[in-house]
Parts: C-alpha cells; sequence; structure tokens
C-alpha cells in the first residue's frame, strides 16, 4: 500500500467515526435505541396540543423515551410512547402534554402512580392538555371580543349614571333623603336619651318591683305545692260530678226516648189527653184540700177503738 493510499484510508477513516459519532449523539438526543424497543405504551388525550413524532417522553421529569405514533379517532388522539427499558406504572398512572421549551416544542409527561396494582397491559392511560404559551394567547384572543363588549357597556353605564347624578331632581331628593336621615337620628338619640334618663331615675323602683314579682311567684308555686293534694282531691271530685252529670243526662234522654213509647206515664202524659185532664182536676182539688186545710184546720174525728156497742 502506497503512502497516498494509507493517507486515503485514514481519512476515510477519520470521517466514518465522525460520522458515527454524530449518529450516536443524534440518537442519543432523541432517545434512540439500538437494541430494540423494551416496551410501548399507549395514553388518550382529547386532543395532541401539537405533539409530534419522534417527541420525548419523560417520567416524573426524567427522559426514558418518544413519542412513536400519533393515532388519531373519532373524538380522542392515541399517542403511543416507546421505552428502551421498563417502566414501573400503577394502576392510577396518568399522562399529560405540556411544553418542553419557552418558544416551542412539545413532550409527554408521565407520572406512573402509586396505585399498589400495576398497570394492566393494553391499558390506555387517561391524558390531559397542560396549558401554555399558545394556549394562553388563544384564551386571551377569544376573550379581547367579550372583553371590549364589557368595555363599552361599563363607559355606556358610568355615562348614564354621570348624567343621573348631574340631574337637579337627583340631587333634590338625595338632600331630602339625608336630611329626614339626620333628622330621624336626631330624635332617635333623644328617645335614647329620655329612655336612658327614666331608667336611671326609674331604676330602684323597676328593681323593687321586679324583687316583689320574684317573690310573688315564689310564695304562689309553695302555695301550690302545699295545696297539691287538696287540689287534685278538687279535681277528682269535678271529675265525679261530670260523670254523674253525664249519667244523669243519659237517664233524662232515655226518659225523653221512653216518652214516645205507648203505655208509659210520659206517654200518658204528654200525649193522653183524657189521662192528662184527670190529673190536672186530681191537682187542682189536691190544692183546695189544701187551702181549706191552712185556712180551717182539720176536724179530725179519731175512734182509736172499735165498739160493736151502739153508742147511747
Amino acid at each position: 500500500m502506497t503512502k497516498e493510499e494509507r493517507t486515503d484510508f485514514k481519512v476515510g477513516l477519520t470521517v466514518l467515526a465522525g460520522i458515527t459519532l454524530l449518529l450516536i449523539g443524534i440518537g442519543w438526543a432523541k432517545g434512540w435505541g439500538f437494541g430494540g424497543e423494551a416496551e410501548t405504551h399507549k395514553a388518550v388525550f382529547l386532543s395532541a396540543g401539537g405533539l409530534e413524532k419522534g417527541d420525548p417522553v419523560t417520567v416524573n421529569g426524567v427522559k426514558l423515551g418518544t413519542v412513536e405514533g400519533i393515532e388519531l379517532r373519532q373524538s380522542s388522539v392515541v399517542v403511543t410512547m416507546g421505552f428502551s427499558k421498563h417502566v414501573d406504572l400503577r394502576r392510577d398512572a396518568s399522562a399529560s402534554i405540556s411544553m418542553l421549551e419557552l418558544m416551542g416544542g412539545k413532550k409527554v409527561e408521565l407520572t406512573p402512580g402509586s396505585a399498589s396494582e400495576p398497570l394492566p397491559t393494553g391499558t390506555m392511560i387517561p391524558g390531559n392538555n397542560n396549558g401554555d404559551i399558545s394556549t394562553l394567547v388563544g384564551m386571551v384572543t377569544s376573550l379581547s371580543g367579550t372583553l371590549a363588549s364589557i368595555t363599552g357597556k361599563t363607559d355606556t353605564l358610568f355615562t348614564s349614571l354621570n348624567s343621573v347624578l348631574e340631574g337637579d331632581g337627583f340631587k333634590t331628593k338625595l338632600n331630602h333623603t339625608l336630611d329626614v336621615a339626620d333628622g330621624a337620628l336626631l330624635r332617635l338619640d333623644g328617645t335614647a336619651g329620655r329612655v336612658n334618663a327614666l331608667l336611671t331615675q326609674n331604676g330602684p323602683t323597676l328593681s323593687r318591683a321586679l324583687s316583689q314579682a320574684d317573690s310573688t311567684m315564689r310564695q304562689l308555686s309553695s302555695i301550690i305545692a302545699e295545696n297539691r293534694p287538696g287540689l287534685r282531691v278538687f279535681v277528682d271530685s269535678g271529675s265525679r260530678a261530670i260523670a254523674d252529670a253525664r249519667r244523669s243526662l243519659g237517664r233524662l234522654d232515655s226518659l225523653l226516648i221512653n216518652a214516645g213509647r205507648e203505655n208509659t206515664f210520659m206517654y200518658r202524659l204528654t200525649r193522653d189527653t183524657s189521662f192528662a185532664m184527670r190529673l190536672d182536676s186530681a191537682l187542682t182539688s189536691l190544692g183546695k184540700l189544701s187551702e181549706q186545710i191552712r185556712l180551717q184546720g182539720i176536724d179530725a174525728n179519731i175512734r182509736f177503738f172499735n165498739s160493736s156497742k151502739p153508742v147511747k
């Protein structure tokens, strides 16, 4: 091998080594693996939010994988994440899409979870989108119209209030209201002063009255306690009297019911005219006899011993 050939060989070997080192550096930066993917996991998001294939995947802030695929479904996006080594994920693992750098770029932040059960194989990891500068700018843009409308309405409101406050009628009514309120406060202050003076003047009298009322209530309570047996006997007697009255009313009711039946004294007294007339005649005769006895007395010819011999 000539000297020129050896020089070309060294140059080619140096270039090949540099290209190899460059590829290794790019692969390390991108998270490429040269020994095959250890495992893959999938996360479902409502929106990809600018995420692209090859973006990094971090676990608690540590870069361990890359985004291998983004699949659009009906109302969600499924992101496939590849890892060069095993990642211990629990059942409550979650994922989020966040900003990689201040000026751009996205990443998937994976939270492994803390549940006791591991993540089942093939289970979709729930994900959410964290807000970034672009989201904030879009929100501000959407709110700009609303802010302009609010500003216009606020200006109209202040203009209306200014016109109302500048009117003479409003000022007059406001001054009248303030005068009335001031007068009411003065009257209230005077009333409070009179009440205070009244309490100061009649305080001992009120105190004695309250003491006497308390003493009277105590005496009344003592009297009731002492006479409770007599009160109980009185209540029992009243209960018996009420029971007797009820029985009397029952008998009267029964008597009135029997008055409608034939062959009874009440029926003959109220319905039989001839019996009533005879009874009235007998009572009239009895009354005349009583009156004659009262006026003339009784001439009694009483025979104590009955004799069969005639009187000579």
